[in-house]
């Protein structure tokens, strides 16, 4: 994993009678945001109702700092890279749901998903405005995963405080993060416990649908391409099965794209014309087709073996 902080800190800050050398380190480097704390000494009435007029006073001796926001995410990041392997419950989870609904019709499957789901949501979120209170909030729904966004930013804004995790991430003291850490500090063990939920409930939105997730699901290039052609195709099954083929860099020569473009026109399902579709797929999935896509005179006997097999595998896809 690539990190711009990790080691920055020069070995020679690296000692307890430093303090005041690595705080200016970490102020020059833009690391961390110094908040001064005002402390009010009268308060007065003014001629508007309600209103006071506030004296404070600043005390050079009641300052603090906090690590600012882009290094603390990218704390973040290398921690769930740190114990990627306890990252594991939603494989667990799944194994155990496949269990409980072994013979569920779909429809009745997904309602149990649901239940799930909303449980596990609700652990979440139940609190967030609390947690992490949206700046300049409208009283408009918000979408679930943005909502569960919401949640992981506040597990890494709370990181800002983590004094001596982050220092040693900047040091690059690679052996500080170690089992005993991850077992006995309190922030790790929840923010662990949230994006192990995290992934169960990603899982069960990708199978069954419940919601759109922008936010923690990469759209996929054939998902990426229809809402960019929506006219142009059969439908987002279309694309995926061109996607699932010409993702397989063997796949990527003229005579196998010709057998597939052609295979469509010979199902009679809706599909670009060819200088459109050669562009999209040269753009999108990094083919190089720089001459217009046709089945040569020698191609007969290898074209029909592929769309053969095309046909198969399209009817057994696209249900």
């Amino acid at each position: 994993m690539e990190s711009k902080y990790f080691g920055i800190i020069p070995k020679e800050l690296n000692s307890l009678n430093k303090i005041i050398q690595l705080e200016n380190f970490l102020k020059e480097n833009d690391l961390i945001i110094i908040s001064n704390k005002l402390e009010t000494i009268k308060s007065t009435k003014t001629e508007n109702l309600g209103e006071l007029k506030n004296v404070v006073k600043y005390d050079h001796n009641n300052t603090g700092y906090k690590f600012t926001d882009e290094l603390t995410i990218e704390v973040y990041d290398f921690l769930l890279n740190q114990y990627k392997n306890s990252l594991c419950k939603n494989i667990l989870f799944n194994i155990n749901f496949e269990d409980e609904t072994f013979g569920f019709l779909e429809a009745r499957k997904k309602e149990a998903a649901l239940k799930q789901f909303n449980n596990l949501y609700s652990i979440w979120t139940n609190n967030l405005t609390k947690m992490a209170p949206i700046k300049n909030a409208k009283f408009v729904p918000e979408n679930i995963f943005n909502k569960l966004k919401r949640a992981r930013a506040f597990f890494q804004n709370q990181l800002k405080y983590q004094y001596e995790l982050v220092v040693a991430f900047l040091i690059g003291e690679i052996n500080y993060f170690n089992r005993d850490l991850f077992k006995t500090n309190e922030l790790l063990i929840e923010m662990f416990d949230f994006e192990n939920d995290l992934l169960i409930l990603i899982d069960l939105n990708q199978r069954f649908s419940f919601t759109e997730d922008n936010v923690f699901t990469k759209k996929t290039i054939a998902q990426i391409i229809y809402e960019d052609y929506p006219e142009e195709f059969h439908s987002l099954k279309q694309l995926e099965f061109i996607e699932k083929y010409l993702t397989i860099e063997k796949n990527k020569k003229p005579s196998f794209i010709a057998s597939l473009y052609f295979f469509f026109k010979e199902q009679n399902l809706k599909i670009p014309k060819e200088q459109i579709f050669r562009e999209i797929i040269n753009t999108n999935l990094k083919t190089n087709i720089p001459k217009r896509i046709k089945l040569s005179d020698s191609s007969g006997n290898a074209h029909l073996k592929r769309t053969t097999s095309f046909k198969k595998d399209w009817f057994e896809f696209k249900d």
